[in-house]
């Protein structure tokens, strides 16, 4: 029954896809930088797992069961983020010293000077973060 319950599974997956798609369009999310993962691969054969890397080959293929596939989802997230990173100049006042941390802990600070009244910085910042330094933007 398992291996019937896989196989039926398999040929779903398009329609759970477009499934997923319609909800996130419905949602606003749509437009969002998605990425596709398969979990559960352990219960896969070569057959299979072939399949799906030639139908899916942007697909993440991953089992959270074995941890196979856990350093190429690892990477392929961090290589997607910084897709979305922008590089950024600004001049940050003393007085936002949340936002300076903030450029900190979560950008690749790439150039650092203090200031009499604030702080320059160069900086590539998640996109989600880099309109909060947009009215201190130097270039």
């Amino acid at each position: 029954m398992e291996a019937v319950e896989l196989q039926l599974g398999i040929a779903l997956q398009p329609l759970r896809l477009e499934a997923v798609d319609r909800v996130l369009d419905e949602i606003g999310a749509g437009e969002r930088l998605t990425l596709t993962v398969f979990n559960k691969i352990d219960l896969l054969d070569s057959v299979d797992r072939l399949s799906f890397r030639r139908r899916y080959p942007e697909a993440v293929l991953f089992s959270a069961q074995t941890g196979e596939g856990l350093d190429d989802l690892v990477d392929r997230i961090a290589r997607e983020a910084a897709a979305t990173d922008v590089l950024l100049s600004a001049d940050i006042p003393y007085r936002e010293g949340a936002l300076i941390t903030l450029v900190h802990e979560q950008g690749t600070l790439l150039h650092e000077e203090y200031l009499e009244d604030g702080v320059r910085i160069v900086a590539k910042l998640p996109a989600r973060i880099a309109p909060r330094l947009e009215r201190y933007r130097t270039e």
